[in-house]
Formats: structure tokens, C-alpha cells, sequence
């Protein structure tokens, strides 16, 4: 994956640090910090750090918070 961001196995873009910090609007070294906690998924390719763009966003979607789902069913129903 030198010199490129995103590569692709099958249907699954694959994410280098560099692609993933930017994805995730963190720094490198705050990335490798989540990986050496284990609290983002990764994968290890060798010595490299790769990250599975779909299980990154579905990381994310399971975040705590006010999913969109949600905040236009409240909206709904307040105004409704």
C-alpha cells in the first residue's frame, strides 16, 4: 500500500494509518494509540496496521450518541 491511502481486497477498501486517522479526524499517533488499547478495529498485514473501511464506519455508527434515525423520530413526534 505505499504511497496510497485506500486499497481494495475483494469488495472491501482496505485503509492505511495515514487513510484512517483522516477518516476518523484524528492524528496518526492518536490512532495508533486507539490500536494499542484495542479500542478501534484493526488489522496487522505483516508489521502494518490496516483498517477495513466498512468496520470503521460501523465502529462509528455504534458510537454513543443521537443517531439521525432518532433525532427525525423526535422531531416527528414533537411537531406531529
Amino acid at each position: 500500500m505505499k504511497n496510497k491511502r485506500v486499497a481494495a481486497i475483494g469488495d472491501a477498501a482496505m485503509l492505511d494509518v495515514k487513510g484512517a486517522a483522516s477518516l476518523l479526524g484524528m492524528t496518526e499517533k492518536g490512532l495508533r494509540r486507539q490500536v494499542e488499547r484495542r479500542r478501534v478495529p484493526y488489522r496487522r498485514l505483516g508489521r502494518k496496521l490496516v483498517f477495513i473501511r466498512s468496520e470503521i464506519e460501523a465502529w462509528i455508527y455504534g458510537l454513543p450518541g443521537a443517531k439521525l434515525e432518532e433525532i427525525i423520530f423526535e422531531r416527528e413526534r414533537s411537531h406531529g
